[in-house]
């Protein structure tokens, strides 16, 4: 972990310290059994984009509730605040934590293409840089030739997981009154990404990248399947055209050198580099990883009390990066969640917004118990390239209902169309459909 990474969890320590004394009421569950079309693709990947983020949140939320519950029980909450840092700190290279998550969604734009790929934390070795190994020239070399974006989303996608699940989070927080326990883990993320652009744009990647190579031999299966993630996605962000072979050979003489240094990137990608650095400070401007989740007002109308939050944020993307501005709304068994985005090439700029009704009773004489809709429509570049001249509109549209099973549990559906397009929660780039199966549960 960058030294970056260290300093803002100190922050968060203190924030997490001084929030101690709330009362954690609420627990959420999302556990999306079966995702079509994604685990019906060849191979039968699993687990999908929705699937790894929702079991790595619900592990974390799962552990953060232990953790408060027996340290309030034993009269302990002063050691409640450094329990979780060290819990979210110390189990980063264990399955279902962040960096798998992390790992787990660059898999998953390889599996969408039929790429074989396995995830190294499964070595559970506690190491700075962690793989996706078992990935062949050929696969790397068609997927650049065939699918440009999809090679530009398949390097960001790790740094997007960490970004969206902080936003699962938020939600869990506001509508769910999750609370405090999950600060620590917000800066985790924020920090990890930051810190990993920090060190992309700095001398210390090609540090790191050196390091990697130096343990490498003429075996192709240990690779990783990119280096650095920043770095790659910023070389292949401006030359979608460029052959992958073009990199070169690998210093053993066996297969390509697949990864990509500060010496590899000319002035303006540097200068793009680092101003995604400078960017990435929009996602402190968060009230949720200060402490501050929910505030409350009165309806001037009715003068029931309603409650809302913001939100800013940064994210890169498979044609450039986009800023984000999240609004949150409750009142009474109403929850609203609306994003706009501000998309950003190379030279132009496209807008998109997302609107969410979530967990609303509103069916119940038609046997359902709960739904929540989504609508998203955007302009974006067309291709998904960083290059591109000419703009094309999307839109994408959600339905989940759910079914009591008992008081806590409810099981579910989930479906979804959209038109070509990027989701930061969708691993798919062209127009597709996706239906989720599960359950969910709400906890005291």
């Amino acid at each position: 972990m960058h030294r970056l990474c260290y300093l803002l969890l100190s922050i968060a320590l203190f924030f997490s310290s001084n929030l101690s004394a709330q009362e954690t009421r609420t627990f959420y569950l999302d556990l999306p059994f079966y995702h079509s079309p994604f685990n019906n693709l060849p191979g039968h990947p699993y687990p999908s984009f929705r699937q790894s983020l929702d079991y790595s949140r619900d592990t974390y939320q799962l552990v953060h509730r232990q953790i408060v519950d027996s340290l309030s029980d034993g009269g302990n909450e002063k050691w409640i605040p450094l329990s979780l840092v060290l819990f979210d700190v110390g189990t980063y290279f264990l399955p279902l934590s962040y960096a798998w998550l992390h790992e787990e969604w660059h898999r998953a734009v390889l599996s969408r293409r039929g790429i074989d790929s396995y995830n190294d934390i499964y070595k559970l070795e506690a190491s700075q840089t962690i793989a996706v190994s078992h990935v062949s020239d050929e696969d790397l070399i068609a997927l650049k030739r065939d699918h440009p974006s999809e090679m530009v989303y398949l390097h960001s996608a790790g740094l997007i997981s960490q970004y969206q699940q902080n936003i699962e989070l938020e939600k869990s927080a506001f509508f769910f009154y999750t609370d405090y326990q999950d600060i620590p883990l917000l800066w985790i993320n924020h920090t990890n990404n930051h810190g990993y652009i920090n060190a992309c744009s700095s001398n210390e990647g090609n540090r790191l990248t050196a390091e990697i190579l130096a343990g490498e031999d003429s075996d192709i299966g240990p690779r990783d399947f990119t280096g650095l993630d920043c770095v790659a996605w910023v070389y292949d962000l401006f030359r979608p055209d460029e052959p992958y072979e073009q990199r070169g050979q690998h210093p053993s003489g066996t297969g390509l050198l697949r990864y990509r240094t500060l010496a590899d990137l000319n002035t303006e990608e540097r200068d793009f580099l680092r101003k995604q650095f400078y960017l990435a400070f929009v996602n402190y401007f968060n009230p949720h990883l200060w402490g501050f989740h929910r505030f409350r007002i009165n309806n001037p109308y009715n003068d029931k009390p309603m409650y809302w939050n913001l939100a800013a944020g940064h994210v890169l993307a498979p044609f450039g990066y986009s800023l984000d501005g999240r609004f949150y709304f409750q009142q009474d068994s109403t929850n609203l969640a609306a994003t706009l985005h501000l998309y950003q090439t190379h030279h132009h700029r496209y807008t998109g917004l997302d609107l969410e009704l979530i967990r609303h009773p509103g069916l119940k004489n038609w046997g359902i118990d709960q739904l929540s809709a989504r609508l998203a429509l955007w302009t974006q570049p067309q291709g998904m390239l960083f290059d591109a001249t000419q703009a094309q509109a999307g839109q994408a549209l959600q339905l989940q209902l759910f079914k009591n099973l008992s008081k806590q549990w409810q099981t579910y559906i989930s479906v979804q169309g959209k038109s070509a397009g990027w989701l930061s929660d969708n691993v798919n780039l062209d127009s597709g459909y996706d239906i989720l199966f599960g359950a969910s549960a709400t906890l005291n």
